[in-house]
């Protein structure tokens, strides 16, 4: 596991024993495959919700800016 010569503090292990599909015409219907379906008009962009719901007094840019770096840096 170990990603950029740093290995992860911890790993979580899941076991899946079943899985079910409930409706597979949902998947039809997602229109998944067809990418200007994937982010319809007033649906928030990442960092715009998350400012919004946590109330956060930073500009979309600078928030995006430290995600970035982050996923960079800091994701193992």
């Amino acid at each position: 596991m170990i990603v950029a010569g740093r290995v992860p503090d911890l790993a979580l292990v899941v076991t899946v024993e079943e899985a079910f599909v409930h409706c597979t015409k949902c998947v039809v219907r997602s229109r998944l495959w067809q990418p200007d379906t994937w982010n319809p008009d007033g649906l928030a962009f990442s960092p715009e919700a998350v400012i919004a719901h946590a109330r956060l007094d930073m500009p979309v840019a600078a928030l995006q800016a430290l995600s970035e770096t982050d996923i960079r840096t800091r994701l193992y």
